[in-house]
This record gives structure tokens, C-alpha cells and sequence, in this order.
């Protein structure tokens, strides 16, 4: 592997913003720990190319807490009133 295959956050960010996008390089480093892309020695951070695919790849939704359940469109009362009768309580 060559050195010069490895990025530090800073670059990435000189290189983004050369291409007119805006990014901080406190975002960038919060992205990469999030998903867990990137690398470091010590206190130093630096990125692979796979890592910033990786850092670049839309975020996947997470589950919403809100809405219906798996089971369909079941009220919080229904769900409470099945869980009762489940544990044996009125």
C-alpha cells in the first residue's frame, strides 16, 4: 500500500471544498465515527479511499419510533390493553 493512498480530514475538505462542496472537517470526522470509516494512530485520524465511499454513501433511515408497528396500524392503547392481558393484568 502506498502513503500516498491516505487522507487526512483536513485534505478531504480542502479537496471537497476546491469542488465547491462545504463540508467541515468537525462534520466529516462525526460522519466517519458514526459508521466507523476511517482510521487512526493515536490522536490521528486519516482516511483510506473505501473509507470515504463509505463516508460519501447516503445514510440509511433509521426506524421510526412513530407510526404503526409491524404487526399494522395498531393504537398505543390497543398495543398497552394486548400487553396487560398478555401479563395477566386488568
Amino acid at each position: 500500500m502506498n502513503l500516498p493512498d491516505y487522507i487526512s480530514p483536513a485534505d478531504v475538505v480542502k479537496r471537497l471544498a476546491e469542488k465547491g462542496i462545504k463540508v467541515s472537517e468537525r462534520e466529516l470526522r462525526r460522519r466517519a465515527r458514526e459508521i466507523g470509516a476511517y482510521r487512526q494512530i493515536g490522536k490521528a485520524m486519516f482516511f483510506l479511499p473505501e473509507d470515504l465511499e463509505r463516508i460519501m454513501e447516503p445514510p440509511t433511515p433509521k426506524p421510526s419510533l412513530r407510526g404503526g408497528s409491524k404487526r399494522g396500524d395498531v393504537s398505543t392503547e390497543t398495543a398497552l390493553q394486548e400487553a396487560r392481558r398478555k401479563l395477566g393484568m386488568k
